[in-house]
């Protein structure tokens, strides 16, 4: 890539209308040192800064302004570190913008799932776990005793998150395994483990 006499010369030709084979060319020249160059990721975001605004004003989050910000911005500099120029050498901003809004997507629901399991294990989570459950029915019945379970101490808040995301919010155990960096044969385990728990508890 010719030299650029300076950032914001590079920052106009990326966002300049009607050249997009340019734009990709200058993008992926940064994009290739954008893993160990903080520099090149930082043009690259600044770059394409207003897409991810328009991120920012859609992105759901419960949080300060601030808040969402500070995701938007971090799940832009994790797709651009990790960008696979070879394999997507085409329409490079756009990629990289639904790159980051799928990451900010399944960031925004493993949250919205660790709230709901890790918060204290209260009625008023009962009541929202069973919502839009019949009275009575295995799901809400699995519910109650694994609440019972952890307020008698027979179960540890880990093992009922575990049963809770994966019988009750349907949360499978691979999505579960990838999330958390573990095997599926672990989690399966750990599941049964817990399960366990609860029938010693209901004996």
């Amino acid at each position: 890539m010719e030299p650029f006499p300076d950032l914001r010369t590079v920052v106009e030709m990326v966002q300049r209308r009607g050249q997009p084979a340019e734009s990709d060319r200058i993008l992926l020249a940064l994009l290739r040192r954008a893993s160990a160059d903080d520099l090149a990721a930082r043009t690259v975001l600044q770059a394409l800064m207003p897409g991810f605004k328009a991120l920012m004003v859609t992105y759901q989050l419960s949080g300060t302004p601030e808040d969402v910000v500070t995701a938007v911005i971090e799940a832009a500099f994790e797709r651009i570190r990790r960008y696979p120029c070879d394999r997507r050498p085409g329409r490079v901003a756009a990629n990289l913008l639904n790159d980051t809004r799928q990451m900010l997507w399944r960031n925004g629901r493993r949250e919205r799932r660790l709230r709901i399991v890790t918060e204290p294990l209260t009625d008023r989570m009962h009541e929202g776990l069973a919502d839009g459950h019949e009275t009575g029915s295995a799901t809400e019945e699995l519910v109650d005793l694994v609440c019972h379970a952890v307020r008698d101490a027979q179960l540890p808040p880990q093992g009922a998150r575990l049963i809770l995301l994966t019988r009750v919010l349907d949360v499978t155990v691979k999505e579960l395994a990838d999330e958390t960096g573990s095997k599926a044969q672990t989690i399966r385990k750990r599941r049964r483990k817990a399960e366990a728990l609860v029938a010693v508890a209901v004996a």
